[in-house]
């Protein structure tokens, strides 16, 4: 189950931070490349956690996890913060046409960080810049 609510969460700010790419003027618009991957790690990472880890773990015992594991994680974890970082920036770019620090987007990074209960703060902002049509 937690990799469905974490498989709904990559792909919600994944489509905010990429249509709100999309629709920014051509000076602030970023590649998508590293955001595509950024959505894929994570959730490739925890599919392969679930499948070799978890799937084999015995009842009652904690599950064998190898070395090798804590490198991907930390990985799947930065691609969490560039996605938060992405959409939030690209969104408050949107609104306010201009170049943004990270002070003027910090309010919607740590929104969506805090997925279920930013959901409702943002949103509304993300329909209205977006049209709720596009996402």
């Amino acid at each position: 189950m937690t990799t469905v609510w974490m498989a709904i969460l990559i792909s919600w700010l994944f489509s905010i931070g990429f249509e709100s790419n999309r629709k920014v003027s051509q000076q602030f618009q970023k590649k998508p490349t590293l955001l595509i991957a950024s959505a894929l790690i994570p959730i490739s990472y925890a599919v392969f956690l679930f499948l070799t880890v978890f799937s084999n773990a015995e009842f009652g015992k904690p599950p064998k996890i190898s070395g090798f594991i804590i490198p991907i994680h930390i990985l799947s974890m930065f691609c969490m913060f560039y996605l938060l970082w992405f959409a939030s920036k690209q969104l408050v770019t949107l609104q306010k046409k201009d170049r943004v620090k990270f002070i003027e987007h910090s309010g919607p990074f740590f929104l969506l960080w805090f997925f279920p209960i930013g959901v409702w703060f943002v949103q509304p902002v993300v329909n209205k810049e977006l049209g709720e049509n596009d996402l």
